[in-house]
């Protein structure tokens, strides 16, 4: 049968089985060790994690609302990602509006980026409005990272409202442009502190997989990803085209392991009807 699939698509499957079949089959949240032989165990043997209260908070008996309410904040966070990737596009008949309509060519150029920018701190909204249950783990990083996403997305939002507001609503002015380029850098930093939170959130979602492998790639990002996306929005300006990559990653990282757990929810549901 994999034979019959284009060789990108029948690569991806096989390394997707291999991880499947490397991966534990129920992974300690601390420390990855697999604890599936261990029903009655109430903490890890090797790093002491808190099975009793992991094994309650599995996605798979997690409630409904709250993961709809994450897959929602993950789809709204898609469009305004892909909104984003077309608006680089939109620059080339953007330039030409622009040399020959001056300011109008400027703000629509600006207007476009700034929608985008709205729909994804949107989306980062929605997907950490909804409490999630309490684990009672002295390991779980929620609700405090869910939080501080919550806020500093919120933040951003507004500051993007504020400078498209700004752009279309006043000429062009050398003290208008100093406090867009003030605004912008807040924003840099924001979108930087989004990628580590939402990081820190991803932990939190992983480990209700459970899936330890994706909480070390969070782990490591958080670190990472935080760090590149804020020197270099400092140093060249760059930061936003890195933070779009590892945004587009993490959101779907985190839309993988909730499209898992739903799966395994109704196919557990499925086996008690029947």
């Amino acid at each position: 049968m994999l034979k019959q699939t284009p060789r990108g698509l029948e690569t991806r499957v096989r390394g997707m089985a291999k991880q499947e079949a490397n991966t534990p089959t129920e992974p300690c949240g601390g420390c990855g060790y697999d604890v599936s032989t261990l029903p009655d165990a109430e903490r890890c043997p090797e790093c002491g994690y808190d099975l009793v209260h992991a094994r309650a908070s599995y996605l798979i008996h997690a409630d409904p609302r709250w993961i709809r309410s994450m897959r929602s904040g993950l789809a709204t966070m898609r469009v305004g990602l892909w909104l984003q990737f077309a608006s680089v596009l939109l620059w080339i008949p953007g330039l030409l509006l622009l040399m020959i309509s001056g300011f109008i060519g400027l703000a629509f150029l600006t207007s476009f980026g700034m929608l985008s920018s709205i729909l994804i701190d949107v989306g980062a909204v929605v997907l950490a409005a909804r409490e999630a249950e309490p684990t009672g783990s002295d390991h779980d990083v929620d609700p405090k990272s869910r939080r501080w996403l919550k806020r500093v997305a919120l933040c951003s939002a507004v500051l993007a409202a504020v400078q498209l507001l700004l752009t279309w609503g006043t000429p062009i002015e050398p003290a208008l442009l100093l406090g867009v380029g003030v605004l912008i850098f807040i924003r840099g930093m924001l979108v930087a502190a989004r990628v580590g939170l939402m990081s820190s959130y991803g932990i939190c979602i992983a480990r209700r997989a459970p899936n330890h492998a994706m909480v070390v790639k969070f782990r490591t990002g958080r670190t990472l990803g935080t760090t590149l996306i804020a020197v270099l929005s400092l140093v060249t300006g760059l930061g936003p085209v890195l933070a779009w990559f590892w945004m587009l990653r993490l959101r779907g990282q985190i839309a993988w392991l909730l499209d898992s757990a739903w799966r395994r929810r109704t196919a557990m549901l499925h086996d008690q009807d029947s």
